[in-house]
């Protein structure tokens, strides 16, 4: 089985700014971008589309659908950061994100998630994925958070070292399972 993940291009929001559960829409470079996916996707055997509902990734997903279908499924949407949300990451106390730096696991954003909760939520849409291989090429629209738990699982990665990956909008990266093994691709784009 093929899966491939690819990041939602540029949303429309300042730098700088915390987000992750804000339905954002994309920014202008939305077709410059989306062409440059097309000629990094493996199309043989593309079947179906799964994406987060979130705009950014619904309108990347929406434009590569052509005669596949789309499965949108809530699991696959970024991380929610609560009271953070929109906030720039220099609104933030230091001292705050500092204990949120060392405790990523645990510590959540008031009324967001810790990775650890927001890990609990993604990984079961991908193990139902990986318990019931085919034959077919898949591709998950979706954000960089969800691609970190992905990688965290194929590649045995620490939670502590997923961060150091550097995942670009627009990115492809490709996960071949062949029985219980996985070979990681980062496609460039």
């Amino acid at each position: 089985m093929i899966l491939q993940l690819v990041r939602h291009t540029p949303p429309e929001v300042d730098a700088g700014v915390c987000y992750g559960f804000t339905d954002l829409d994309v920014d202008a470079r939305f077709d410059q971008h989306l062409e440059r996916i097309r000629t990094c996707l493996n199309e043989r055997g593309l079947e179906r589309i799964y994406s987060s509902p979130l705009k950014r990734c619904a309108r990347l997903a929406d434009a590569l659908r052509e005669h596949r279908s789309v499965v949108w499924d809530d699991r696959l949407k970024e991380m929610n950061f609560g009271a953070w949300e929109m906030l720039p990451w220099s609104a933030i106390p230091v001292e705050v994100l500092t204990h949120w730096a060392d405790d990523l696991w645990h510590y959540a954003p008031p009324g967001g998630e810790s990775f650890g909760d927001f890990h609990e939520r993604v990984m079961p849409f991908f193990n139902d994925l990986f318990s019931n291989p085919t034959d077919d090429s898949l591709v998950v629209v979706t954000h960089s958070g969800v691609i970190r738990c992905v990688l965290m699982h194929c590649l045995q990665v620490p939670a502590s070292h997923i961060f150091n990956l550097d995942l670009p909008y627009g990115c492809v990266v490709e996960v071949v399972l062949n029985g219980d093994n996985f070979r990681v691709r980062f496609v460039k784009i």
